[in-house]
């Protein structure tokens, strides 16, 4: 018997979907999938037996953040897992039974394996099925069932748009280092630029702090970057004890860098 035109329609539907999906899955790196593009979002959790769990929102407003890589590959795992169950099996899957595959790899194989069953299972329904709504359990009941493989689609293609532009994310995040070394910044959230600020005040309050045989350089220019306005007097070792300790740096920096080029060009005066 030949599919109806509306079948044919969503098995096409879910090949683009698919083909989209996959090439954002297909060398997703499980770096990728444990990298949060924000301070706080959804995300995937290791426990101390060794499986993953995911954190489940208790609203979707703005605030909540963006969901990790890892937390996305969950979802597709969890809502097709579910999907399978509750309407080829007993429907007795429940959604803390759904962990996270623990790495990119193993995200492929599932979501893999996930397809195959879903489209064998789909491939043995005749058209009454697919216009009728006995198998219409999970998300919503009393549709046709063709409805929900149309949402099926619809999700797989939401999923792959939302890993490819997290994805995206994280390339320009990895690549700022090879080209303007502050480009990282336009991607931070508020709560990532205050960490970095806090960092950056920390380090400069330190070097601010050296005396004594800390005392190296001296740059109130550095330190007058800090909101409050102090320039403390260190205590100064006499030119005997300082040029001790100054040969004894560069000592350790034979020891410590053999390999790092050396030059002659005199200091300036």
């Amino acid at each position: 018997m030949v599919p109806s035109p509306s079948r044919l329609w969503l098995n096409t539907q879910f090949d683009t979907a698919w083909t989209l999906a996959w090439l954002h899955l297909e060398n997703l790196t499980t770096e990728e999938c444990l990298w949060r593009p924000a301070d706080q979002g959804p995300h995937v959790h290791r426990t101390p037996d060794g499986t993953w769990t995911a954190d489940w929102p208790e609203h979707e407003r703005y605030d909540l953040g963006p969901p990790s890589i890892g937390w996305l590959t969950w979802h597709m795992v969890f809502w097709w897992s579910m999907l399978l169950d509750h309407t080829f099996g007993a429907g007795q899957l429940r959604r803390e039974a759904v962990p996270w595959p623990g790495d990119a790899d193993g995200v492929r194989a599932r979501l893999r394996a996930l397809r195959d069953a879903w489209q064998a299972q789909l491939a043995t329904l005749p058209d009454s099925e697919w216009q009728a709504d006995s198998r219409s359990r999970w998300p919503v009941s009393g549709r046709p069932f063709g409805e929900i493989v149309a949402w099926a689609n619809l999700e797989l293609m939401k999923n792959a748009a939302e890993i490819g532009y997290a994805r995206f994310l994280y390339a320009r995040r990895a690549g700022a280092a090879a080209g303007d070394g502050d480009a990282d910044l336009q991607a931070l959230s508020r709560g990532e630029l205050l960490a970095e600020v806090l960092k950056l005040r920390r380090g400069i309050r330190a070097h601010r702090g050296s005396t004594e045989h800390e005392l190296c350089w001296h740059h109130p220019q550095l330190w007058g970057l800090l909101p409050e306005a102090t320039d403390p007097v260190p205590v100064v070792p006499s030119w005997p004890e300082f040029l001790r300790g100054c040969v004894r740096y560069r000592q350790s920096l034979d020891e410590q860098l053999p390999d790092a080029p050396r030059t002659e060009k005199p200091y300036p005066d």
